[in-house]
């Protein structure tokens, strides 16, 4: 994503403590995604984005390193991708680039990446003539990291470090033209760190906890509304004038626990049943409420080279059942799996649609590919 001039948004009290100063970017060490992402503000990877957000368990190549870096021994393979990612209503746009090998050393598997988001998320209010407007935010966001999977036990057991750098910023201009914060900026060192358990390649059980350090709160709560200042076009920037419906209410980089459970009746990659469990201990924690994302998802793959992925996810976030939210995820892809000494690709497009929404907020859609070549050196 790109750099823009910031345009609206809230100014927590603490911004307005340190002078409104400028922010700087946020994001993300893989593909690309919506507000719903856990994995950071504009990522996702296409893979899990196609399968529901439930593939932790049975990850590979740089899905892996994205949202389960002990997965990413399960399969040999030295890959480059990079991938885009588009998110509405948010206007979020994602592009990662990741290098990956897990083929070279069948003790240790390494990722390194590099994430770019940028997002206009549009406050609501009415204006002087009693019309409903809009103003514009900026969110931006980096990651940079590295993923290192070990086997513990080959064939079997793998545990997986990610250190990271990521940094993300929310800003509007205000009447004067100065770039104020609408939230806290981040700018941090993250840790996320994985296991993952093989059963004879039946079943693969796998925990993630992410962004042990380097969590963050969301730009808004109830308690700590969003609110607007200095803005002229805005006759009432009061928090209750304003609708944020729009701006992401749960954390760009939340601490979170997950697992993943995968069955593969065939006994390889070819064909496997996912489902996954999200613990986001950050984003509602003024409300003594840990968000909950529940998700299943398949992937059957034809003739070794078309991949199918179908998935449904369940995103139980405040209290009650308002803003709870469901989707529907499916994607396909082109694979072409090198030969020693020589090339192939990977090419991917995934989709998530939300098709619930009880509060009235507009409805998330994202849309994802990926465009990547696999090698295999004959060392």
């Amino acid at each position: 994503m790109e750099r823009s001039a910031p345009r609206a948004s809230r100014v927590s009290p603490r911004a307005r403590r340190a002078g409104g100063a400028c922010a700087l970017a946020a994001a993300a060490i893989a593909g690309l995604a919506p507000t719903h992402s856990l994995a950071g503000p504009g990522s996702t990877g296409v893979r899990h984005l196609g399968m529901g957000e439930a593939s932790r368990a049975s990850a590979y190549g740089v899905d892996g390193a994205m949202n389960n870096p002990s997965a990413m021994g399960l399969t040999a393979q030295f890959a480059i991708i990079p991938a885009y990612q588009l998110s509405l209503p948010q206007v979020g746009h994602g592009i990662s680039a990741y290098v990956m090998d897990s083929l070279n050393n069948p003790r240790f598997s390494l990722a390194l990446g590099y994430e770019f988001m940028k997002a206009g998320p549009k406050v609501g209010y009415v204006d002087a003539d009693g019309q409903d407007a809009e103003f514009e935010l900026s969110h931006f966001g980096h990651e940079v990291g590295a993923a290192l999977n070990v086997a513990a036990v080959r064939g079997w057991w793998w545990f997986a470090i990610k250190p990271k750098f990521q940094a993300a910023s929310l800003r509007y201009l205000d009447e004067e033209g100065a770039a104020i914060d609408a939230m806290p900026r981040l700018r941090s060192f993250g840790m996320d760190v994985a296991t993952t358990i093989s059963f004879k390649g039946w079943v693969n059980v796998a925990f993630v906890a992410s962004n042990l350090v380097g969590n963050n709160t969301p730009a808004w709560t109830e308690d700590d509304p969003l609110t607007i200042e200095n803005v002229e076009e805005i006759p009432d920037s009061s928090a209750e004038a304003l609708d944020l419906r729009k701006v992401r209410r749960v954390a760009d980089y939340p601490l979170t626990l997950a697992h993943g459970l995968s069955i593969q009746p065939l006994r390889s990659a070819a064909f496997s049943l996912n489902f996954d469990g999200v613990w986001d201990l950050s984003s509602y924690r003024n409300q003594d409420k840990v968000r909950t994302v529940l998700s299943g998802g398949a992937e059957f793959v034809v003739k070794n080279m078309v991949p199918l992925r179908t998935g449904v996810r369940w995103d139980g976030r405040g209290k009650g059942s308002e803003d709870d939210r469901l989707y529907v995820h499916g994607g396909v892809g082109f694979v072409k799996v090198p030969k020693v000494g020589g090339t192939g690709f990977d090419v991917s497009a995934s989709f998530a649609q939300q098709v619930q929404s009880r509060d009235g907020s507009p409805l998330d859609t994202s849309v994802g590919i990926q465009i990547g070549i696999r090698f295999h050196p004959d060392l």
